[in-house]
């Protein structure tokens, strides 16, 4: 019974939240607030579903981790820097207003004040995530950034998190580390015969908890095991099913954590003061990840989209003052206050974050002055050079285009794909072949679409979303000439048409015309043999 009460309240919050378009977490906070009001107090049942919630938050972040791209500069540096950076800024914030008076704020120790700077240092995974989910954006290259950083911020709470236990770790660890090995074998294993659908979830599910329970087991934060299994199974082929089964499951029980925050009561007026000053440093934030951004040679329209994207507090920040808490070095006002400081983040950083077009025009005049001369490869100016056809997407399909245009004379070709591998390989068979991800819309800022010797582009990526997005591009940056597109479903060819595709290729259709073409080559039609076919039938 209690459980329906809390979902509900969370839920009629939550959508509210929704309704003047903010995040629901900002309505599962209001909800956790009024809770205590109308009595209820089941801090049990909310513990366990937090604890949950950040057991799997750290799976699914270990899922999404490419140790390659943690490894870039612009991403390693920023994260760091940044992360040093605000936790000295933020602490010497903390230290100053120590000085005023204010409750909450005497008595404070050093060891206090650098964990609320640690606390704040942090932007939301939450909140990126899904503002690039709804724009499309998760492949582009200041999403990639947005997201590297995240992840290195992660992993410092993590290691803070595996550390605050104070307890000393089994001489039996080193034991499970070598163990671990038959277990990624393993899991291997069951992946690669799930794939995908209802079983898909459970098996996230045991392996998340059941490794939090095995490095628990060991004298070993576990949640750190849930986050070296993610990062065990990241570069599986189904790891991103995985990880798409587990996201909205996940912010289920995020959903007690947020609320279990309220339970510490209502925010006093000393609370809000403190809250409403905190959130004053939010453009600092901003502007220190745009100059790191600049400074390791991102360009400034991808640094203030970044920028854009973290600037808020994050959930991470609650969970590091949590430990905080339950170590006795914070007060548990100090949750209320964080908390409080995270929803003012978002009511700040959700029109930012809708309106990052607007944002550009307005400072990027001003920002171009930070640019490094030198461009990182990911932002060079793409100009294909004297071509007259496109291919994006060269999978067999384009690919096998590619190779009908040379045999039939035409060899100003240019093809694209996202993949390196792939684009390695058509170099080494002698194909003009450029690596380029053509659902980022950086790559469209950065593409010479109107060279006057382009005159058509064949649009052959898998997926029709991919194909849409390319012509929409396509279209709005004033290409003239054709466009092609492939496509699978006869649904589909209506809306590429109006967007802009001249030419639809129906790849199931073609094929099976083709199929049946090749047939009766080999096999003709002979005369009367349907009549005779049709009499043995009756």
């Amino acid at each position: 019974m209690s459980a329906i009460i809390w979902l509900g309240i969370a839920f009629f919050f939550g959508t509210l939240a929704k309704i003047i378009k903010l995040p629901p977490l900002i309505g599962y906070l209001a909800a956790g607030f009024l809770l205590p009001v109308i009595g209820f107090d089941d801090r049990d049942a909310l513990n366990q579903f937090a604890d949950l919630g950040v057991t799997l938050l750290l799976f699914t972040i270990g899922l999404k981790l490419k140790v390659s791209n943690l490894l870039k500069v612009p991403i390693w540096a920023t994260g760091l820097g940044h992360m040093a950076l605000i936790t000295v800024a933020m602490s010497g914030l903390i230290f100053l207003l120590s000085a005023t008076g204010l409750s909450h704020l005497s008595g404070l120790d050093l060891k206090a004040i650098v964990l609320i700077g640690f606390a704040l240092s942090f932007s939301s995974t939450v909140f990126v995530v899904k503002v690039l989910e709804e724009k499309g954006a998760m492949n582009s290259f200041y999403g990639t950034l947005a997201v590297g950083i995240l992840i290195i911020q992660d992993g410092a709470a993590v290691i803070y998190l595996a550390a605050s236990t104070g307890e000393v770790p089994s001489p039996w660890a080193l034991a499970l580390l070598v163990g671990l090995y038959p277990i990624y074998l393993l899991m291997k294993k069951f992946l690669n015969f799930i794939q995908q659908g209802e079983l898909l979830l459970l098996f996230g599910l045991l392996i998340a908890l059941g490794g939090a329970v095995l490095f628990d087991s060991f004298g070993i934060k576990g949640d750190l095991g849930a986050l070296i299994l993610g990062i065990m199974l990241a570069k599986h082929k189904y790891a991103t099913n995985l990880a798409k089964e587990l996201f909205n499951f996940k912010d289920l029980f995020l959903v007690g954590f947020f609320l279990s925050i309220g339970l510490n009561g209502l925010p006093d007026s000393n609370i809000i003061i403190i809250a409403i000053i905190l959130s004053l440093v939010l453009p600092l934030k901003a502007g220190l990840f745009f100059l790191l951004l600049t400074k390791f040679r991102v360009t400034s329209r991808t640094a203030i989209l970044s920028s854009a994207l973290l600037f808020n507090y994050s959930e991470f920040g609650l969970i590091v003052a949590k430990v905080g808490v339950d170590t006795q070095v914070l007060s548990p006002e100090w949750l209320t206050i964080i908390a409080l400081s995270l929803a003012i983040s978002f009511l700040y950083a959700s029109p930012i974050s809708a309106n990052t077009e607007k944002l550009i025009a307005f400072t990027i005049s001003k920002a171009k002055k930070f640019e490094s001369k030198i461009r990182l490869p990911e932002e060079t100016i793409i100009d294909p050079g004297d071509v007259n056809i496109i291919i994006i997407g060269l999978g067999r399909l384009g690919t096998g285009a590619y190779d009908e245009f040379v045999s039939q004379g035409v060899d100003k070709i240019v093809g694209f794909d996202n993949d390196s591998s792939v684009v390695k390989r058509h170099l080494k068979n002698n194909r003009h072949a450029i690596l380029a991800n053509s659902v980022d819309p950086d790559f469209w800022e950065r593409f010479c679409i109107n060279h006057p010797s382009i005159y058509m582009v064949l649009l052959s990526m898998p997926q029709t979303s991919n194909n849409l997005f390319a012509a929409q591009q396509l279209r709005s940056n004033k290409f003239s000439g054709k466009i092609f597109a492939t496509v699978k479903y006869k649904e589909d060819e209506q809306l590429l048409k109006e967007n802009g595709v001249d030419y639809i290729f129906n790849f199931y259709t073609s094929a099976g015309a083709g199929f049946a073409s090749e047939s009766l080559s080999v096999f003709p039609k002979k005369e009367g043999s349907m009549e005779l076919c049709a009499e043995n039938i009756i």
